[in-house]
């Protein structure tokens, strides 16, 4: 029960140190030590990540040592225990760290700062173990699967999913960019116009209806389709772009998309990153993280609006 829980909170504290990252980015984070006195200084960003790879390692040895059968000896919410697996289970629970290990070790690699290339590999292989299938052989039943955060509006202990306020707008070219037939516009809803303070907005998309429904929505943490789909971000680097075309496909295919190819580095990004554009919009800044990383936020990649 120790190891277990230990093994549970290095990997949470993991999470949350990237999520500074996430927003932070070159600016750095503090990496907290064990004297809650102490005055700690902010560390760079690939200082941050290695700390934060080193952090999942050493949960996974302590989940190793639980034994993979032990639940964990403390109540999860339900975020944990209702979607495609029951992560209270430790061996479960090991599936979620490989996979934040293999979701870091791949922007390690990449990190357009200080890229570390050997990574890859790395990451390649951590994903796979979270997915426990291979290239293009993940069930579309299984993206689903992962831990989710859980809301409650109006509770007492907990807030309601943010991402169902009405008034976030979507960017028009979200809606413009869409390929036919890509069920996934589902996800764009027209929105009315917004007024206020002497301004009004003309984007008419948006992600969010604000109801008591999606207020309660969980939002996934890790799931299953991110990991495939950062799976193949880690093979197209590394140029293994045969299981890469098999990766996106077993996503592309699953939203009424028919299959694609790619015969470039180039040509993979842009492929992959169209899938997690629309697979994983409104759950969170993985769009921002890797156009980042991609050296793409630019005049080159987004040309200023003429009209």
């Amino acid at each position: 029960e120790v190891n277990a829980t230990k093994g549970f909170f290095r990997t949470v504290k993991a999470l949350e140190e990237w999520r500074v990252i996430e927003m932070h980015d070159t600016v750095g984070a503090t990496i907290q030590t064990d004297d809650p006195k102490a005055i700690t200084d902010i560390r760079c960003k690939t200082a941050v990540l290695a700390y934060v790879a080193a952090l999942l390692d050493s949960a996974n040895t302590d989940l190793a040592a639980a034994g993979g059968s032990t639940t964990f000896p403390f109540a999860l919410t339900s975020g944990f225990r209702n979607f495609g697996r029951d992560y209270s289970t430790v061996s479960n629970f090991v599936l979620f760290n490989r996979g934040l290990k293999g979701k870091i070790d791949f922007y390690r690699a990449l990190n357009r700062t200080n890229p570390t290339p050997a990574l890859f590999a790395t990451a390649i292989s951590e994903l796979t173990t979270a997915l426990g299938a291979g290239p293009g052989a993940v069930p579309a039943s299984h993206f689903s699967w992962g831990p989710y955060y859980t809301f409650v509006a109006g509770g007492s202990e907990n807030a309601p999913n943010s991402i169902s306020d009405s008034k976030i707008r979507l960017n028009p070219k979200v809606k413009d960019s869409i390929q036919a037939g890509d069920t996934r516009v589902s996800k764009i809803v027209p929105a009315a116009t917004l007024t206020g303070f002497g301004l009004s907005s003309s984007i008419t998309y948006s992600g969010a209806v604000a109801s008591t429904t999606n207020q309660n929505a969980p939002l996934g943490i890790l799931r299953d389709e991110e990991l495939v789909l950062l799976r193949a971000q880690a093979e197209i680097e590394s140029g293994q772009l045969a299981n890469a075309i098999l990766d996106v496909n077993s996503v592309r295919t699953n939203y009424g998309l028919p299959a694609t190819t790619f015969a470039t580095v180039a040509d993979g990004r842009t492929a992959v990153l169209y899938e997690k554009r629309y697979s994983l919009l409104f759950e969170g800044p993985q769009r921002a993280d890797d156009l980042r990383e991609y050296k793409m936020l630019n005049a080159t990649f987004h040309a200023a609006e003429t009209t």
